[in-house]
């Protein structure tokens, strides 16, 4: 890891830091202004900026600042039909 110098406050950063640690200045801009992908939640595909659903499936995206915060759907069991071992063997 190698130090450079700030160009605002002079102090010394890692050369991999993309803000100064000390003042908040960027120091790697091209990385820090360029939009960062969505990624569809349901099959992972890429959704283009200013979608607003996943072409692959349909998903809609989440609006900035909301979380996905609904629960999972419960599901209930009327009945189980549990095999003895013999009949496991036949099928």
């Amino acid at each position: 890891m190698a130090l450079i110098q700030c160009k605002n406050c002079g102090k010394d950063v890692s050369d991999r830091a993309k803000v100064c640690p000390h003042c908040g200045t960027q120091l790697i801009e091209d990385e820090v202004t360029q939009p960062q992908p969505i990624i569809c939640e349901e099959c992972g595909a890429e959704i283009p900026q200013g979608a607003d659903s996943c072409p692959n499936c349909g998903c809609p995206v989440p609006v900035d600042g909301e979380e996905n915060t609904e629960a999972p759907q419960k599901v209930e069991l009327t009945s189980v039909k549990i095999l003895k071992l013999d009949q496991r063997k036949k099928k």
